[in-house]
């Protein structure tokens, strides 16, 4: 044991500078990973975290009639209730026509609802004028702290309207101007499709509320949470049941109370935040196997010196085992500082999550220091490592020097041949060439480095083009058109059609129907000037009422394909078949891929006329300012503008993790490349000193140091691109056939065609040093050295 510890402490003593910058790479790698871990975790938990921040009600009663309001709260489960109305109503100092919904009620419960404010203050519930808002809000209508709101509300029987579409041009309803004073974070945030919560005081449902018309909702605490929301949605249906045969009039509570419950949208969430726990989870594991092949790469060079010594350990009757370990036994210090480091990147970078949909619901951003997770963490890392140095050692010392020719001596006796100049015959040998004894380099395994760096650096650029394009391309999520107008009528498609500016107009009916077991958003199309324009994916349009397409989802839950048929309800009974002629996409957001379009008279013998809503699709004529026109159409009329689906925007929330993941491997692979070249050209002194006392010049030496970092980045390069892009291309048709969109890659052209220019200059900054030493050694030096 004398022995090992003696050699041991020689070794400290001569490498600590190299074992620490070894544990220090380690460490900013498990860092990585680990950070990224609990990234995931933090992404995963923040919908339930933010939840019990704010003591969020457990369910709501919407659309509750006035004579139900207070049977529903005093409903046996109900252990609090409060009792509020959508207030709905013109916003009057916007030039775009903009209709919103204030949500307003009595004082709060307490332990009901405790908002999260992150920017300004909570409201003071004795102003009029004071309005709170949620994130999502803010975002979509473009209000901060101090903006003002002119209100101007529908009055009741105006309300009542809307559900004939008939739109107020005069709001006659209460009147208020209000001021933001604070934005809030709130659960339903992060629902694809969640509310655009505005919360006035109960001083404005005192005073105004009543002369303005909107749906009554009641926000319930239950005595066992998540547990009663089955029961009370039963009893709430008891309710309306009982009110309607007491009337004696089956619609006379209207169509019913809709029970909505914040623990019910944990799939929906789950949903939406599962791309980017992947995304992060993927990551960690990409990172953690390249990781391990460049620190594994970097602890083999710095063992081969050491285990050549073997023999001589050998001979001074040290066992196997006793060499190992004087070998493992200095590189704990990479463990542990490995482990130190790791824990202190996780805690740096945990800002930078959660990510996606998890980010918009993170009850406490910033700096994380989750004990528990990092102390296993740091002893997950410092195992992980350790097993690594032993893994090493063993291979260390089981290494024997090649023997013969092989493919290195092959390739340079090419390029020799090929009139090669001693800088490239040089760098390539020592690119390829493991060398002997002292000397020995893992060759191989740097270059299976630079091979996995440009595989994972391609595949992710590919995957990182192919989201950006979908992102950025409407008409990839079923936007054919460029601006949606919302209720229209004949008159309205009239005036819409002569306009010149418009070069297509489309007259869109929607309705909800069945088509076999399905529940399906259903479009009857008519072009009334131009042509259709959806993105088809496969086959066409219907062209006759007896012929659907279908949404790629919706296709594939029916398991039916272009050519098959499907029954859909007819009016009056039975069923009418319907020839699938093609997949396609529609500009529903809540679906956009499980929708189907059928001509309008097609629509109209499966759905009376009074059935659905309208809207017209508008794309402009050649040569019009669209900014321009959108603005003077939105100016009096409701207009949609493309937005994106929630299963894109999920995809788009992985967009950072990508970057982030080809940041990662690109920095990883010129750190491990860099190493190789650097302690390639020290243990190459000797051959370096031979080359100048035979009359080599600087110059050429410094040469061959550059001309083995290129031929390893070169070869990274050749191999890593096609696999790196056939990898992003498997990856890419699994997340486009999860979604419904287009499954062809984009290439990075423009990258891809820098790629070559940026492998030599990344090799010339890599070789500097070492082709500066290189450059200064002198033949006497170098070999007395030896």
């Amino acid at each position: 044991m004398g022995a090992v510890l003696l050699l041991a402490r020689s070794e400290v003593r001569h490498r600590w500078r190299a074992l620490v910058v070894l544990g220090v790479l380690a460490g900013l790698v498990s860092g990585v990973v680990l950070g990224a871990l609990l990234g995931a975790r933090r992404t995963a938990t923040a919908f339930d975290r933010l939840i019990d921040r704010t003591a969020y009600w457990d369910a709501e009663a919407q659309d509750v009639p006035p004579e139900l309001l207070d049977d529903v709260a005093a409903l046996p489960m109900v252990d609090a209730s409060w009792v509020q109305s959508y207030d709905v109503g013109l916003v009057t100092n916007r030039e775009q026509v903009l209709f919103l919904a204030i949500q307003a009620g009595g004082p709060r419960p307490p332990v009901h609802y405790e908002p999260l404010v992150v920017e300004g203050r909570m409201w003071d519930p004795s102003a009029l004028d004071e309005l709170v808002i949620s994130e999502r809000a803010a975002a979509q209508l473009g209000f901060g702290i101090g903006s003002t709101l002119d209100f101007a509300g529908a009055s009741p029987a105006q309300y009542a309207g809307f559900e004939q579409g008939i739109v107020p041009e005069e709001p006659e309803g209460g009147r208020a101007t209000f001021e933001v004073v604070g934005i809030v974070r709130d659960p339903l945030d992060s629902l694809p499709f969640g509310v655009a919560r505005l919360l006035a005081t109960s001083a404005y449902s005192r005073s105004l509320g009543p002369s303005t018309g909107g749906p009554d909702l009641v926000t319930v605490r239950l005595a066992r949470g998540a547990a009663d929301v089955a029961s009370f949605r039963t009893a709430v249906a008891e309710l309306v049941a009982a009110s309607r045969d007491a009337s004696g009039d089956p619609e006379g509570v209207g169509p019913g109370i809709e029970v909505v419950s914040v623990h019910e949208q944990r799939e929906v969430v789950d949903r939406a935040t599962s791309v980017a726990v992947q995304a992060l989870l993927a990551f960690a594991a990409t990172a953690a196997v390249a990781g391990l092949v460049a620190v594994g790469q970097a602890l083999s060079r710095n063992l081969l010196a050491p285990a050549s010594d073997a023999a001589a350990w050998a001979a001074m009757g040290m066992t196997a085992r006793a060499r190992r370990l004087a070998l493992v036994l200095p590189r704990v210090i990479v463990s542990v500082v490995g482990a130190t480091i790791a824990v202190a990147v996780a805690v740096l970078a945990s800002p930078l999550t959660p990510v996606g949909v998890g980010r918009t619901v993170e009850p406490a951003p910033g700096v994380e220091t989750p004990l528990g997770y990092l102390i296993l963490g740091s002893l997950a890392v410092a195992v992980t490592l350790g097993a690594l140095v032993v893994t090493a050692a063993v291979v260390a010392m089981r290494r024997r020097p090649p023997e013969g020719a092989g493919s290195a001596s092959t390739v340079l006796a090419r390029t020799a041949a090929a009139g090669g100049s001693l800088p490239l015959v040089v760098g390539t040998r020592f690119a390829l060439d493991p060398g002997r004894g002292r000397s020995t380099v893992p060759t191989r395994s740097a270059v299976a480095g630079a091979v996995l760096g440009v595989t994972g650096l391609v595949a992710a650029g590919a995957v990182l083009t192919s989201l950006e394009r979908l992102v950025s391309s409407p008409n990839r999520y079923g936007w054919g058109h460029d601006v949606t107008v919302v209720d229209v009528d004949e008159e309205l498609l009239e005036a819409l059609a002569v306009d010149e500016q418009h070069g297509s107009v489309v007259a869109v009916r929607r309705v909800n129907l069945r088509l076999e077991d399905q529940e399906v958003l259903v479009s009857g199309l008519e072009a009334v000037t131009g042509r259709l324009a959806l993105p088809v994916q496969s086959g066409r349009l219907p062209v006759g009422p007896g012929e659907v397409a279908l949404g790629p989802a919706l296709a594939g839950r029916l398991d039916v394909g272009v050519g098959d048929r499907v029954e859909a309800p007819a009016i009056g009974g039975g069923t009418t078949s319907l020839a699938v002629v093609g997949t396609v996409l529609t500009d529903d957001i809540e679906d956009f891929a499980g929708g189907a379009v059928l001509t309008a008279d097609g629509l109209e013998a499966l759905a009376t006329g009074d059935d659905g809503y309208r809207s017209a699709w508008v794309t402009w004529a050649d040569g019009v300012d669209e900014d321009t026109a959108t603005a003077a159409l939105a100016a009096d009329k409701e207009i949609g503008l493309p937005e994106l689906p929630a299963d894109v925007g999920n995809l788009g929330q992985v967009e950072a993790v990508v970057r982030g993941l080809a940041c990662f491997l690109a920095a990883l692979a010129l750190a491990a490349t860099g190493h190789a070249v650097f302690v390639t050209a020290r243990r190459r002194r000797r051959e370096l000193g031979v080359l100048r006392a035979i009359g080599a010049t600087g110059h050429q030496l410094a040469g061959a140091i550059r001309w083995m970092a290129v031929v390893q980045l070169a070869i990274g390069l050749a191999v890593g691109v096609p696999l790196g892009l056939a990898a992003a291309g498997f990856v890419w048709r699994r997340i486009a056939e999860g979604v419904g969109v287009a499954g062809d890659l984009a290439v990075p052209g423009a990258a891809l065609g820098t790629a070559v220019p940026l492998t030599i200059a990344a090799a010339m900054v890599i070789a500097a040093a070492p082709a500066h030493r290189a450059a200064q050694l002198g033949a006497a030096d170098a070999l007395r050295a030896e």
